[in-house]
Formats: C-alpha cells, structure tokens, sequence
C-alpha cells in the first residue's frame, strides 16, 4: 500500500513540475502583466514541490534512490512536454540519454 502511496507522490511530484517549468517559461516569453503572475504561480508550485517531496525522503532510509527516481521521471516528462507542447526536437543524442536513463533506473530499482 506504501508502495503505490510514494508512485502516487511521485507523480503528483513531476505533474506540479512540469506544470512550474511552463509558468517559468511562459513568464519568460510573455513581455507583459501576466509574465509577473506566471513565475509567481511557477514559484507556488515549486514550494509544493518541496512539500511532496519531503513526504516522500521520509519513507526511504536511502537519499540516492528517491533522487534517482525524481530525476529520471522529471527528465522523462520534461522533455515529453517539451517535445509535444512546445515543439522542440528530439535528436538521437537525446533518445540515447533517455534509454540510458531507463536503463539506470532498472538496475537502481533492483538494487
């Protein structure tokens, strides 16, 4: 029940960081009023961030794994956003770090 509990968290973990990293772009892009709302809205969003983390490093005794996990989940949403809403383009270079990372997260949750 933990278990899906922390994949619940992560989730929620990576969707508010997705969601923060538009609000920071956008409040790069935008030259008006609204730039201001945005990187407050991106900033309220990284607090949240930090909440839902910090539940979810009190349930492993181990910092490496929950990072490892994070980090690999954030690259992989980030550059799905970032290549379906933005319209950015994915080079081979940057398929092979994603299977790279795949791959080190497999052998990170054998472990």
């Amino acid at each position: 029940m933990i278990r899906y509990a922390l994949l619940f968290l992560f989730v929620f973990l990576i969707v508010f960081e997705c969601i923060g990293d538009m609000c920071f772009h956008r409040s790069i892009r935008v030259k008006d009023q609204r730039s201001s709302l945005f990187l407050y809205v991106g900033l309220m969003i990284y607090v949240i961030m930090g909440v839902l983390y910090y539940q979810i490093l009190k349930n492993y005794d181990n910092l490496a794994v929950p990072n490892a996990i994070y980090q690999c989940l954030s690259v992989l949403a980030i550059t799905f956003v970032s290549v379906v809403l933005l319209k950015e383009s994915l080079t081979t270079q940057k398929i092979m770090g994603i299977v790279v990372i795949i791959a080190g997260l497999g052998l990170i949750q054998m472990g």
